[in-house]
């Protein structure tokens, strides 16, 4: 089953629709806007992101976004079994298409997702962390995804991944993180330049990720967000918040100064860089933001 997360129905007059919209439009422009683009000022449903799963036993391995031309958009997405010892994914894997917008989540075959892939563009313009291209949003506010990666690491880590928001003199505003608490622990092999010092060990555990994305504009000033080592697809606002994130128990919305001084902590707990000593101090930290958010 997909996991999901969908407004109630607008109760506002035509007339209001437009004035919010307005509204928000010049909010945006003046300061980070905590405006919703409301009601017919949007072409797209009141709905705001997606959790791909897999059969039990299997992990989401990556997914391609289509665009139907439609208004909505085609995810195709593999899932593979891991190994239970190294956690690492097995060659074999299995495929399943779901539109975002409408759902209707159907396996396919190899065969089916090549088809579905020559058949529908990829949605431009393709934001990601690398290269200087911003997604320009209302109020000529400015977004991309970014790797905060602190000094000493070396290489990537599961906990560097944010949303800048900057304005229209090019000043920040704003750097968010979406942190994601996973079920159950997996095992993540160390890159070569991550390797342990001196220990010689090949793994780390993690339970939880900073999600890194990949961003696509849409018509209303809103984005999606792809998470590109992760199995969401979110749409955010111009502020860089989401109905979506604020529903699901396991994701949080937190400044990345925050995460970075967990991070930090750790770092000097270990005596030293340490990708596992980090992933533990922000279990326990993501640990705390659910108890908040759901009493549990």
């Amino acid at each position: 089953m997909l996991w999901h997360w969908r407004a109630g129905p607008p109760k506002v007059g035509r007339m209001k629709k437009v004035l919010v919209f307005l509204l928000c439009l010049s909010a945006v422009a003046e300061s980070v806007s905590t405006c919703v683009l409301a009601g017919e000022a949007t072409p797209y449903p009141d709905f705001w992101g997606r959790e791909l799963t897999a059969p039990a036993g299997r992990i989401v391995n990556g997914y391609y976004l289509r665009d139907r031309g439609n208004g909505d958009y085609v995810i195709t997405y593999t899932h593979h079994a891991a190994d239970p010892e190294t956690g690492n994914l097995q060659v074999a894997g299995g495929w399943t298409k779901v539109d975002f917008f409408a759902g209707n989540p159907t396996p396919i075959s190899a065969e089916d997702e090549d088809a579905i892939r020559v058949a529908f563009a990829a949605p431009r313009p393709r934001i990601q962390s690398r290269g200087g291209i911003w997604l320009y949003l209302p109020g000529e506010m400015q977004v991309k995804p970014w790797s905060r990666e602190l000094k000493g690491a070396g290489c990537w880590v599961n906990y560097a991944g944010s949303l800048l928001l900057r304005d229209k003199a090019e000043q920040v505003v704003a750097q968010k993180v979406v942190l994601r608490l996973l079920d159950a622990p997996e095992k993540r092999e160390y890159w070569e330049l991550c390797q342990q010092r001196g220990t010689g060990e090949a793994h780390y555990e993690a339970r939880v990720d900073a999600l890194s994305f990949v961003l696509y504009p849409l018509k209303d000033g809103t984005f999606l967000a792809e998470g590109s080592a992760s199995p969401f697809l979110i749409r955010f606002r111009p502020d860089l918040t989401s109905p979506f994130v604020d529903a699901h128990p396991n994701l949080f919305l937190v400044d990345s100064d925050e995460v970075d001084r967990v991070v930090k902590d750790s770092y000097s707990e270990a005596k030293g860089f340490s990708v596992q000593a980090a992933n533990d101090a922000l279990y326990k930290y993501a640990l705390a933001l659910k108890r908040q958010k759901t009493g549990k």
